[in-house]
């Protein structure tokens, strides 16, 4: 995975593209199914989250599967 400092800001920019990268960064993540856990509970946590982008949860959006949100 990569940590760099850009990286890290991607799974919190504005930016719905670096939002993209940092979902696919998420694939092979030992936290990935907690972290679905988390944003399950909390929905209205904005930036990525398991995979997923603030966008992709949005109400009335298709969930990705989880082995769809893994790979990458």
């Amino acid at each position: 995975m990569d940590t760099s400092a850009e990286a890290r800001r991607a799974w919190t920019s504005d930016d719905h593209a670096e939002q993209s990268i940092a979902a696919r960064l998420c694939a092979g993540c030992a936290g990935l199914a907690g972290c679905r856990r988390f944003v399950e509970d909390h929905p209205d946590e904005w930036g990525v989250y398991a995979g997923s982008t603030d966008r992709e949860r949005q109400p009335g959006r298709p969930r990705q599967s989880p082995r769809a949100a893994g790979a990458a």
